[in-house]
């Protein structure tokens, strides 16, 4: 039978609330984007930093791609636990390795126009003794309490030195789609990602056990980054296109407002903006293209939850959006029609968002190429606005999504030419 695990509120009453800091209730003017200078941004990794992806995916030709398409952000993927090296006693070390890949590619997108950076950790970092723990899973807070404060506090020393080290990166992910279901973000050690559910049930975490974990994580992790780097933002970990994500939203105010957080202090922290500073969801319309009706009105269902919560002044990222061309079963959708469709769906989705959501900041393009050799899962392989450059009929060449996206940046008359490898 599984085991029945208490709310840490009612559990393990750890957390004395003597004060708090500025409560809520802020009267910040709202934010409304004044111009689209970072609007358009990509989202994607390369083989030299991960070998998640295709080979041909190179620091040289992705910032290159970066370039062409003229954006402006990048959210970058690093393997955080590849970058740091945790010792037995908690302390960090830095890979070099790893650290001048990921300065070389900064540097390259810096020379191809690219002006803000944004880090998300394509893990969470581990205690020596868990190195080989599933990368989204943690300590028992109930159980295992001395080695979760001591996981929470790797995790914070990491980002902090990891704006530290990279002065040029002043934005911070530490988390993703916490609020999925099946434990892939967020779970106890012992979990199996693909394992079967009655082999994960004893490690899955439930909604309200979730929100006071990634409290704690975005806590702890902002007031490192910013001890580093006084001008750098922690995004809000970015929630699913899941119907529920706005409930999911306003129990994690909950959780933060209840006096609860962060777990092993003696002062609550009830504001928000300790925690993160930008908002920050993935608004995807799976099997689609464009927008469909009513999803301009579950975007501000989200952000009416944060102006609830006293947070109207701060800036949306949309750090995933992207449309897939394949089946469930790997096979390309009419690829001339449907990929053609995507590409004015693009344009349908950035006159909506630029029109209609007036509080969204920066769009991020997911992804930059299609998958070739690698598997990301049937429907990501294909979210691409590039083919794979490894991919041998097509090289690299854009589909029509990157053709409609660089038009809407540089104007109808541009030259696209330059997107095309003229060697295919």
């Amino acid at each position: 039978m599984k085991k029945i695990i208490k709310l840490l509120t009612t559990l393990i009453p750890l957390i004395i609330a003597i004060s708090c800091t500025s409560c809520g209730n802020k009267k910040g003017e709202p934010y409304t984007r004044k111009n689209l200078d970072y609007f358009f941004a990509l989202d994607e990794t390369n083989h030299d930093l991960s070998k998640s992806v295709d080979k041909g995916l190179t620091t040289e030709w992705c910032s290159t791609k970066a370039g062409q398409l003229g954006v402006k952000s990048y959210r970058i993927w690093v393997d955080i636990d590849i970058l740091f090296q945790v010792d037995s006693n908690d302390n960090i070390t830095v890979n070099q390795n790893y650290k001048a890949e990921l300065q070389h590619f900064v540097d390259k997108l810096k020379e191809n126009g690219v002006e803000r950076f944004s880090a998300f950790g394509w893990s969470l970092m581990h205690v020596k003794e868990d190195k080989n723990m599933y990368g989204w899973a943690v300590p028992s807070p109930y159980d295992e309490f001395d080695k979760y404060s001591r996981f929470l506090k790797v995790q914070a020393k990491a980002y902090g030195l990891l704006a530290k080290e990279f002065p040029d990166i002043e934005y911070f992910e530490p988390m993703n789609e916490p609020d999925q279901e099946s434990g892939a973000f967020l779970a106890l050690n012992g979990y199996q990602y693909g394992a079967d559910s009655t082999v994960n049930e004893d490690f899955l975490l439930t909604t309200d056990e979730i929100v006071h974990v990634m409290g704690d994580i975005c806590y702890n992790v902002r007031k490192e980054v910013k001890a580093n780097n006084p001008n750098a933002k922690v995004l809000l970990p970015a929630l699913t296109n899941y119907s529920d994500n706005y409930i999911f939203l306003d129990k994690f105010y909950n959780a933060i407002e209840s006096k609860t957080l962060p777990n092993g202090s003696n002062v609550a922290v009830t504001d928000p903006d300790e925690y993160f500073d930008i908002l920050n969801w993935h608004p995807y319309n799976f099997g689609g293209s464009g927008v469909y009706d009513g999803w301009v009105d579950e975007q501000n269902l989200i952000h009416d939850v944060a102006v609830k919560h006293g947070d109207a002044e701060k800036p949306v990222w949309f750090t995933e959006i992207g449309y897939f061309d394949n089946n469930e079963n790997g096979n390309y959708l009419y690829p001339d029609d449907y990929q053609k469709q995507i590409g004015e769906g693009w344009v349908e989705t950035l006159d909506t968002i630029k029109n209609e959501l007036p509080y969204v900041e920066t769009v991020f393009f997911f992804r930059l190429t299609n998958m070739y050799t690698q598997d990301a899962g049937s429907s990501e392989n294909t979210f691409g606005l590039f083919y794979n450059p490894d991919d041998p009929v097509n090289k690299g060449n854009p589909k029509p999504a990157a053709i409609s996206i660089f038009h809407y940046i540089n104007g109808e008359n541009a030259d696209d030419s330059i997107l095309y490898n003229l060697e295919a």
